[in-house]
């Protein structure tokens, strides 16, 4: 009854140390931050992603990186939750590359008295490249959405 009763308690003590040491095996990594349904504090095991690639869980959550600018220009990303960067500082001559990386369909469309410029509809993907030739603040936004923008053109300095 004694040997019986210590490799219990030996047993319950493994199985307890074992518990709070157990580390998550092959291909899985602790996500932090969350739990296990029931659990409290117990970190959730999840597949581990290969390096270079997008879990598939996450990759209509993640925005696309913005097209790479026109030869001597500066780019804008319309995202889901607007233009990346809202206000771009550029100089007078500079083109401007706006891509449509969102989920739904945008426009590009002046609102200011400074140029008239409007994009039409950019779908997921595309993009738009207007030209600033003249030095002042240029307003602009996404008709679908509201989302507005500011591209505000310096004058060329030369020394």
């Amino acid at each position: 009854m004694k040997r019986m009763f210590g490799i219990l308690a030996l047993m319950v003590i493994a199985g307890a140390m074992i518990a709070g040491c157990v580390q998550p095996g092959g291909n899985e990594t602790a996500a932090p931050g969350t739990t296990t349904p029931g659990a409290t504090g117990t970190p959730a095991a999840t597949t581990a992603t290969p390096v270079g690639t997008t879990p598939a869980s996450t990759a209509n959550a993640m925005e696309t990186p913005p097209a790479p600018p026109a030869a001597g220009g500066e780019s804008v990303s319309i995202t889901d939750r607007g233009f990346v960067p809202d206000v771009l500082t550029v100089s007078q001559g500079t083109t401007v590359t706006w891509t449509n990386d969102a989920a739904e369909n945008e426009t590009v469309t002046a609102t200011g008295q400074a140029a008239d410029f409007d994009s039409g509809v950019l779908q997921p993907g595309d993009s738009y490249n207007f030209t600033f030739a003249t030095p002042d603040n240029y307003s602009y936004m996404s008709l679908p959405t509201g989302f507005t923008g500011l591209i505000v053109v310096t004058g060329n300095t030369t020394s």
